[in-house]
C-alpha cells in the first residue's frame, strides 16, 4: 500500500523498510520471495502502469506524466516505457484514444 500510494516520489529500499519498521535487507530479501522481483523492477513496472493510464485517460504531456508518475525526466518515461511496452509513450497514446 505504502508504494502505491507513495509511487511518484522517490521512493529507497531503506525508506520503505523504515516505514514498515523492518531491516533494508530484509525488505529486500522479503520483497523478492514474495513479489518475485526486485523493489527497483517492481516500482518502475508500477509506474509505467500509472503512466499508461494517464496516457490512455488524460491529455497531459509526456514530461508532465513522467513527473507526475515519479520519472526523472521525459526522456527517462520514455526509455523505460519503449524498454516494457516495446513503443513509445506516443505511441501507446495513439493506439488507445
Amino acid at each position: 500500500h505504502y508504494i502505491h500510494h507513495h509511487y511518484a516520489q522517490k521512493l529507497t529500499v531503506p525508506e520503505i523498510a523504515h516505514a514498515v519498521a523492518i531491516s533494508p535487507t530484509y525488505f529486500s530479501t522479503f520483497f523478492v520471495k514474495h513479489f518475485y522481483c526486485r523493489f527497483s523492477d517492481y516500482l518502475r513496472s508500477y509506474r509505467i502502469e500509472q503512466a499508461c493510464a494517464m496516457l490512455t485517460n488524460t491529455d497531459m504531456s509526456i514530461t508532465e506524466i513522467a513527473l507526475a508518475t515519479g520519472f526523472n525526466s521525459g526522456s527517462h518515461l520514455i526509455q523505460h516505457f519503449r524498454k516494457s511496452k516495446r513503443l513509445t509513450p506516443l505511441a501507446y497514446r495513439n493506439t488507445t484514444k
